[in-house]
C-alpha cells in the first residue's frame, strides 16, 4: 500500500469518529446494534496496524469502526454500548470483553489475534521507548532510564521491568482482554507469527478478500534474547500457557 493511499484512508477513518463522538452524545443506555457482524479484540502489539488496513481494503473504510483510548474503548471495556452507523459490519479496538457485549451488538461474532506473550510484550517495551511519551514512558524515564546501563541495553532493562510487576496488566493482556472467555467463544483466532496464512484463512470466514499487508513492525535494532524470554515465560506462566492453548488446533 503506497503512503498516499494511507493518507487518505486516515483521513477518512478520522471524520467517521468525528461521527461517532457527535452521536455518542445522544445515544441512549439501552441501544443495540444488531447490524454489527464482528467484535475485534484488538490487543495491543498484535499487528494491528496490518489487519485494519487489510480489512479496509477488503471491506471499505465506512464498514470500520474503531475504538482506542480516543474513541471509547473504556466505554466498551465497561459494558456501555458505542454507536455504529448503519454500515458497519466490525467495531475493532482496544477493548476487553463484557458480558453485556452481546446484548448490544447481539448478531456479532468474536474474534482475537494472539502473539508470543514474551515477543509481544518486547515489542510494546519498545514501542514505548520508541514513542517517548505516555504514562508508561515517563514511569521508565523516573525509575530506570537515568541509569546509562539500562538506557544504552534493551535487554537488561527488559528484565527489570518483567521483574517489576509494573505493568503486569500490560504484559498479561489476553487475560485481561479476554476476561475469561473460552477460545470456543471466539469465531476467529488468529495468530501473529502466521499472518499471512490466517489473513487467507480470514478471508474464507469473512468472504471477502483481503490483501496481506505487514505494517507497523517493530523498528527496534535489538531482539529479544534467550535468557529473558526464559524469564518472561517462567514470570508470565498463565498468559503464556493461555496462548499455547488458544494457538492450538
Amino acid at each position: 500500500m503506497n503512503r498516499l493511499t494511507q493518507l487518505l484512508m486516515t483521513k477518512h477513518r478520522s471524520y467517521l469518529e468525528k461521527k461517532v463522538i457527535k452521536h455518542q452524545c445522544n445515544l441512549d443506555s439501552g441501544s443495540v446494534f444488531p447490524q454489527v457482524n464482528w467484535l475485534s479484540y484488538h490487543i495491543p502489539k498484535t499487528a494491528g496496524t496490518s489487519l485494519r488496513f487489510s480489512l479496509e481494503k477488503g471491506l471499505g473504510v465506512a464498514r470500520i469502526q474503531y475504538a482506542y483510548h480516543h474513541s471509547f474503548a473504556k466505554a466498551l471495556s465497561n459494558g456501555e454500548p458505542v454507536w455504529c452507523n448503519d454500515k458497519t459490519q466490525i467495531l475493532h479496538g482496544h477493548f476487553a470483553y463484557h458480558d453485556n457485549h452481546p446484548i448490544i451488538y447481539p448478531n456479532a461474532r468474536k474474534m482475537v489475534w494472539l502473539r508470543d506473550p514474551s515477543q509481544r510484550a518486547w515489542s510494546l517495551l519498545n514501542h514505548w521507548l520508541r514513542v517517548k511519551s505516555g504514562a508508561p514512558y515517563k514511569w521508565l524515564e523516573q525509575e530506570y532510564l537515568t541509569n546509562s546501563k539500562l538506557a544504552s541495553d534493551t535487554n537488561l532493562l527488559f528484565e527489570e521491568v518483567i521483574l517489576n510487576n509494573r505493568f503486569k496488566n500490560q504484559f498479561a493482556a489476553y487475560e485481561v482482554y479476554l476476561n475469561g472467555l473460552d477460545k470456543t467463544d471466539f469465531a476467529f483466532v488468529g495468530q501473529c507469527e502466521n499472518f499471512s496464512a490466517e489473513i487467507q484463512r480470514l478471508e474464507r470466514i469473512l468472504s471477502v478478500k483481503l490483501p496481506i499487508l505487514s505494517l507497523n513492525k517493530n523498528q527496534s535494532k535489538h531482539q529479544l534474547n534467550d535468557s529473558n524470554r526464559i524469564i518472561f515465560d517462567k514470570h508470565f506462566q498463565d498468559e503464556c500457557e493461555l496462548y499455547h492453548d488458544w494457538i492450538s488446533s
